[in-house]
């Protein structure tokens, strides 16, 4: 069995519990699930209309989310420190540590965390 046809197996099992009324803790504990990722098919099947009714087979579930359900959003590829690049490069070629440009790159007008610019660098 794929894992693709085992996730919609899960997504199946989830929507009869959804509809028999069980809490999303509960179907958390009983799927191994996230609660969040509960409450999110929770919202998509109330939308889509499948918690009353027939509910459809595994194919019609895979198709339906695959039209309806929005991918998460892609990881930030840019970093903040970004536009700031050959200030820190020259900065960290006169040795300057990275709090302290941090510090210089607030003066200029930086608004991003520390944390970022320990990563750029």
């Amino acid at each position: 069995m794929t894992n693709r046809r085992k996730t919609m197996i899960a997504v199946r099992a989830m929507l009869l519990q959804l509809r028999q009324g069980v809490s999303d803790r509960s179907i958390s504990r009983n799927l191994h699930m996230h609660r969040q990722t509960v409450k999110a098919y929770r919202q998509w099947a109330e939308a889509q209309g499948l918690l009353a009714g027939d509910l459809p087979d595994v194919e019609t579930l895979q198709r339906l989310l695959k039209e309806t359900l929005s991918a998460p959003p892609s990881p930030q590829n840019r970093s903040s420190v970004a536009p700031y690049r050959e200030q820190v490069l020259a900065l960290r070629r006169q040795g300057v540590e990275v709090a302290a440009i941090w510090q210089r790159l607030q003066e200029r007008g930086y608004t991003g965390s520390y944390d970022a610019v320990w990563r750029f660098v």
